[in-house]
C-alpha cells in the first residue's frame, strides 16, 4: 500500500483486510515502508493459485497525525496459476534452425537461481553435446542450446517434477517433438586482402 502522506502503522494494520475466495479474512503481518507512506501485508501462507482475492482498506485508517482515511478502498487481483508450458519454439512437430534452440513459455515462474539446475529435469533424445539453458522473461521462460545436428529429428521430455519458485510442479511430463533443418549453404575466404590468387 502506498500512501502520500505518512501513516499511522497500527491504524493502517486495524482497518486493512485482504479476503480470500470463500470470503474468509487472510491472517499475516505488516511491514513498514519509508517514512510511513509504504506498507507490505505479507499473508502468513502461500495463497491459493489460480484464485481471485480482494484487498480492503476502510476509510477510519488515520494519518500519523490522526486525519482518517475518509473514502475506503477496495480492489482485487487474481494469483497465478499452476505451472503449464504455454507454448514452444519451435512447435511440435515443427522445424528449427540448429542455431536458434529451443524455447519454453511457461504460465509460472522458474528459480533461476544458479543452485537450481533445470536440465536435471529435461531429456533430449538423440543426445545434444554442450547442452545448456537459460531462464528469461523474469523466469516465464526457459531457453535451450548446445550443439544440435542438422536434418535430425529431437524428442524433449520436461519432466512432471519440473518446479516452479513456489513449490508447485508441471504435473505430469510434457513431450516436445521437432525437427532441425539443413545447414544454410555459405562460402567462407580466409584471405583478406583486395585480391586472390588462384592456381
Amino acid at each position: 500500500l502506498a500512501f502520500n502522506q505518512s501513516m499511522d502503522p497500527a491504524s493502517v494494520e486495524m482497518n486493512f483486510s485482504l479476503i480470500s475466495p470463500a470470503g474468509q479474512p487472510i491472517p499475516g503481518t505488516f511491514e513498514g515502508g519509508e517514512n510511513d507512506r509504504e506498507m507490505v501485508f505479507a499473508p502468513a501462507e502461500l495463497l491459493a493459485r489460480n484464485a481471485t482475492y480482494t484487498f480492503q482498506l476502510a476509510g477510519q485508517a488515520q494519518a500519523l497525525g490522526g486525519t482518517p482515511l475518509g473514502n475506503g478502498f477496495s480492489s482485487t487481483f487474481s494469483t497465478v496459476g499452476g505451472l503449464v508450458i504455454t507454448s514452444t519454439n519451435p512447435q511440435p512437430g515443427g522445424v528449427s534452425d540448429i542455431h536458434e534452440g529451443v524455447t519454453l513459455n511457461l504460465s509460472s515462474f522458474v528459480s533461476s537461481d544458479e543452485d537450481v539446475d533445470l536440465l536435471e529435469y529435461i531429456s533430449i533424445t538423440p543426445e545434444v553435446s554442450d547442452l545448456y539453458y537459460w531462464a528469461g522473461y523474469e523466469g516465464r521462460e526457459i531457453n535451450l542450446n548446445g550443439n544440435f545436428e542438422p536434418l535430425t529429428q529431437y524428442q524433449i521430455t520436461i519432466s512432471a517434477d519440473l518446479p516452479d519458485i513456489w513449490g508447485g510442479t508441471l504435473g505430469f511430463d510434457y513431450p516436445l517433438s521437432f525437427q532441425t533443418s539443413a545447414l544454410k549453404p555459405s562460402l567462407n575466404f580466409s584471405q583478406y586482402a583486395n585480391y586472390l590468387y588462384l592456381t
